[in-house]
């Protein structure tokens, strides 16, 4: 038997973009079976603990078929951030902020377009899963949005369904033919 995963989605206050994440990874891993397999938290580096999620993020969650009415902030912490094997940041300036926090755990933190990038082998064009809050109801869509794409490719490369690209560097030392130096 093989030990789940463990993802925790990390933004500021884990009232929107990690709450999300969290819905609507949960959601996607029991549509596709793999409850047990990968298993999800979220948490914000600034998160004052027990408060819910913000109603426009309810809202939007309740789009995609996820109920965020429950949800409770959770604040970082070294035990919530050891739990995980892989700790995904909203932006970079949040993973910049988690490995000065938790240096140790450095090799887990990711942003949330290098996880992408890791498990699908394909990065994505965009950096940063921007926050919404104060912004429009289309804010929030567009996050939400980009969030669930992002989702359903990692979904689709872990289960099979679209197969996993191979990397720059595999690419670069398994083709035959002779390079010219970096194209980089």
């Amino acid at each position: 038997m093989t030990l789940p995963m463990h993802v925790l989605f990390v933004c500021h206050a884990n009232m929107c973009r990690s709450a999300l994440a969290e819905g609507l990874a949960k959601k996607l891993a029991e549509e596709r079976s793999l409850p047990e397999k990968i298993l999800f938290r979220s948490s914000g580096l600034a998160a004052e603990p027990g408060r819910g999620a913000m109603p426009q993020a309810i809202k939007v969650a309740a789009q995609y078929g996820v109920d965020l009415t429950t949800h409770q902030t959770t604040p970082l912490t070294f035990g919530v951030a050891d739990w995980a094997d892989y700790m995904v940041a909203a932006t970079r300036n949040q993973k910049r902020e988690l490995i000065a926090r938790l240096p140790v755990l450095r090799p887990r933190i990711y942003t949330f377009a290098e996880f992408v990038g890791e498990m699908t082998g394909r990065r994505p064009r965009w950096r940063d899963i921007l926050d919404p809050v104060g912004g429009s109801e289309h804010d929030y869509q567009r996050c939400a949005r980009l969030i669930y794409e992002s989702l359903v490719s990692v979904f689709d490369a872990l289960s099979g369904v679209q197969p996993r690209e191979r990397s720059f560097l595999e690419r670069l030392f398994r083709s035959r033919q002779p390079t010219r130096g970096f194209p980089f």
